[in-house]
């Protein structure tokens, strides 16, 4: 605050003695009356004002930025179709890490016939899916396709295929 008052006190005649100065010099030198008014009132009387920006009280500080609150997992409320999917993608994960798939893949010949088929089976007589879950579906059958045609192995089509089951899996609930 002293240090507001001690630049009032300086910079307020500076101000006023350079608009004196700039007033006489268009006056004396210009047939154009307004345009002096204009340029004092533009150059000259803000160098008046200024100093007393400075009396201006400071902003409040910034408030930290608040970190997102983790969600616990166990207070995540799952849906029915969120629940069947994941159920049905830990099957899928069972399912392709043993030999008789590395072998037999969807074949009738083996233990699990056709299982993207009785997926979409299943669901269609489930009446709990919404579209986005029923979506859901439709990945995690084409991701047991895909692990038939790379015999149960990663590669970048099942983890894409993955990762858009776990979204439709981890979206929350409305």
């Amino acid at each position: 605050m002293v240090a507001g008052a001690a630049a009032l006190l300086v910079a307020g005649p500076i101000g006023m003695v350079a608009s004196l100065f700039v007033y006489r010099h268009l006056k004396a030198n210009t047939k154009r009356p307004r345009l002096y008014w204009l340029l004092l009132g533009l150059v000259t009387l803000p160098l008046c004002w200024a100093p007393l920006l400075v009396l201006l009280p400071e902003p409040p500080p910034a408030a930290p930025p608040h970190a997102p609150k983790q969600s616990e997992p166990s207070s995540v409320q799952m849906t029915p179709g969120q629940k069947f999917l994941k159920a049905k993608l830990t099957e899928l994960d069972a399912i392709r890490q043993t030999s008789e798939f590395q072998e037999f893949k969807w074949s009738l010949a083996g233990p699990n016939p056709g299982w993207p088929q009785k997926l979409r089976e299943e669901a269609e007589a489930r009446n709990d899916l919404s579209i986005y879950e029923k979506g859901g579906v439709g990945m995690l059958a084409l991701l047991g396709a895909e692990y038939a045609s790379s015999d149960g192995a990663d590669n970048g089509n099942t983890a894409q295929a993955r990762r858009d089951v776990e979204e439709v899996i981890n979206t929350p609930a409305r």
